[in-house]
């Protein structure tokens, strides 16, 4: 593991930051259908969905923009390739659950 971070900074940091993104974008799905529990006239929108929305869009463009530099990474590399076609595989996965959650 302590081999990974000094190899591959920057990608676990980056890393780090997405698995943040998908972190905040549950917790505010959790938020948005509690609060349309406990007032059930509210709209979605006035109850937060309009910002759920906006971070479903921004977690899918990051998701594509990393899955793209690490395929690149994997590409041009000669003896990192199976650590950025891991890093591809978990990333697509993980935005995977959390659309299904979310």
């Amino acid at each position: 593991m302590e081999s990974i971070l000094w190899k591959h900074p920057i990608a676990v940091v980056l890393y780090l930051l997405y698995s943040l993104l998908c972190y905040r974008l549950v917790s505010l799905n959790f938020k948005v259908e509690e609060t349309i529990k406990q007032h059930p006239g509210i709209s979605s929108n006035a109850a937060g969905g309009e910002v759920l929305g906006q971070v479903s869009v921004l977690l899918a463009m990051v998701t594509i923009i990393f899955f793209v530099v690490s395929g690149c990474c994997a590409i041009g590399s000669k003896t990192q390739t199976k650590f950025y076609l891991w890093l591809c595989l978990v990333v697509i996965v993980q935005t995977f659950v959390v659309f299904r959650i979310g």
